[in-house]
């Protein structure tokens, strides 16, 4: 492992392009660019994001259902931990705060605020601002050079 750690600038270009994922990853969320999301993953992938598990086309629709009552959101990534694997391949855990607004209009279907916040929202105490702390844990490879 000491090696491949030690591969030289090569691995500062990978670290700095795994950043940039998790990165390009957040802002998409926050400005609901599913294409942008769809960007993030290399086709085949699988995201588990403990409310929704599956294929991307899966999770961009999860994504688009559930930030029709968020009206805001803002993820603030934090400690990015990068471990390579091999050349080709890396774990990264990253820590992150979001903070979202969830909002809906009378009669819309609150079942997304009712999986984030629980049964015990009622609609009449929307909005509610959420600060959610959270860890990602990616397993990323480099395709084709990138």
């Amino acid at each position: 492992m000491e090696q491949i750690e030690n591969a030289g600038e090569a691995r500062l270009e990978d670290r700095f392009r795994i950043e940039q994922v998790m990165r390009r990853w957040c802002r998409a969320v926050d400005r609901r660019d599913w294409a942008l999301v769809r960007s993030v993953f290399h086709p085949g992938a699988i995201d588990d994001h403990g409310m929704y598990k599956g294929d991307i086309d899966g999770l961009i629709e999860w994504l688009e259902a559930r930030h029709q009552c968020i009206t805001m959101s803002m993820h603030v990534l934090g400690n990015v931990f990068i471990e390579f694997a091999n050349l080709e391949s890396a774990v990264c855990e990253s820590y992150l705060v979001a903070y979202q607004r969830y909002d809906s209009a009378p009669g819309a279907d609150q079942s997304h605020i009712l999986a984030a916040l629980g049964n015990s929202v009622d609609p009449s105490d929307l909005p509610i601002d959420v600060m959610m702390p959270a860890r990602y844990v990616d397993a990323l490879e480099k395709r084709d050079g990138s």
